[in-house]
């Protein structure tokens, strides 16, 4: 089990007080959408995130990539713009650790970018410049398209041969039933969730693909309890084809009975649903491994003064999914820091090996380091120690 569990928790407002009971059922990644209601607000709302429980994504130019009177489009200036505003915000608070989202739902916004992919794709693409030179090395993840649909497709598959995505980028998208429909249902034009799965993996030839929407409402045609169902199916079937985020919308419930009000976690009274349990009991914190730190978690970025040490469990060779604890200078440890990277990426060591106990292919030493985010001699040796699944 190696997926990240996110949650869909700000709309430009402060969640400072949600984040620990967030974390509390299971959530790892929180997304914010930055300037939803005052871009002065960002570096409050970026800084509220330091020494926090779970891991911010922070979403820009969400809702319709438009102005906020809706009357025109925020061009790509204008967000590279507003990515480096919370690039900056982030090293000003000490905040280490986040992910940054392009836009939202590209396919079903402005219409200067629903019906102009290639745009939207030079949108990503001055964000992630802007990003990369503001000293931002972690994940930047285009906006999802709205669904894994015919319409949304279409539209990655225009982004993506428009040759203007960065080689790091990695692909958004959103996924919700149709009707209000259970997990099994395909779309229209598909035969199976598979179909459309492997139809998303054609389109992008290998880039890593990041689930930052998804959902089930109780207006229609679900209970709580098939909510809970459905949303755990969701998450076991991106688990087992090598997802590494999952964002569930949303938190709270809003006051009407439509089915736009019927997607939170948490009733309106401010008491959690079932799905809320069910992700706890399945996602939520595992005990200590004997030998290593807690399985599931990433790393800080790295200073040229800090050293790395860690375990790499049995199922990280099965599955390709480890856990690690960074160690500073002066001998501390930083850990528990949930993953939003993504896979590991194996790069063979010259010079000798170390072994230390456990017995023959225990204790091999190897580097690895995150895909495309570090530079190649940024590279951090672990010791690799072989234990049981957990």
């Amino acid at each position: 089990m190696a997926i990240a569990v996110g949650l869909q928790a700000g709309f430009g407002t402060s969640m400072r007080a949600d984040l620990a009971a967030i974390a509390s059922y299971g959530f790892t990644v929180v997304r914010q959408d930055l300037f939803a209601v005052d871009p002065a607000s960002v570096p409050a709302l970026v800084a509220e995130c330091v020494g926090a429980p779970v891991v911010p994504l922070f979403l820009i130019g969400g809702g319709q990539i438009a102005q906020p009177d809706g009357s025109a489009r925020l061009e790509p200036e204008e967000l590279a713009a507003m990515t480096m505003t919370v690039v900056h915000a982030a090293r000003a608070a000490g905040l280490s650790t986040y992910a940054l989202e392009i836009g939202n739902e590209p396919d079903l916004a402005h219409p200067d970018y629903a019906e102009r992919p290639v745009d939207f794709a030079e949108a990503v693409r001055a964000c992630t410049v802007a990003a990369r030179d503001a000293g931002f090395a972690g994940t930047v993840i285009s906006g999802g398209i709205a669904n894994l649909n015919t319409r949304g497709f279409r539209y990655l598959a225009r982004m993506i041969a428009s040759g203007l995505l960065p080689a790091d980028v990695t692909i958004g998208f959103h996924r919700y039933p149709e009707a209000g429909r259970g997990p099994l249902a395909p779309h229209q034009w598909f035969t199976s969730r598979d179909d459309e799965w492997q139809t998303l993996r054609r389109i992008v030839a290998g880039r890593p693909v990041t689930c930052t929407e998804f959902g089930y409402h109780t207006a229609d045609v679900l209970d709580d309890q098939g909510v809970a169902r459905s949303v755990l199916w969701d998450l076991a079937f991106y688990d087992a084809r090598g997802v590494d985020l999952a964002v569930v919308y949303q938190l709270n419930d809003g006051p009407g009975s439509t089915w736009m009000d019927r997607y939170g976690m948490r009733r309106v009274d401010g008491t959690w649903k079932p799905v809320a349990d069910a992700i706890r009991a399945t996602y939520g914190t595992r005990p200590p491994l004997p030998g290593g730190p807690m399985f599931g978690l990433s790393i800080d970025p790295l200073t040229d003064e800090t050293v790395l040490t860690g375990s790499v469990f049995k199922e990280f060779v099965d599955v390709g999914d480890g856990c690690v604890a960074l160690k500073r200078a002066d001998g501390t440890f930083v850990s528990q820091v949930p993953n939003v990277y993504g896979r590991f990426e194996h790069r063979d060591q010259a010079g000798p090996y170390e072994t230390f106990g456990g017995g023959p292919g225990v204790g091999v030493k190897t580097s690895w380091t995150r895909p495309h985010e570090l530079p190649p001699d940024k590279i951090f040796s672990y010791f690799c120690v072989q234990l049981p699944n957990v």
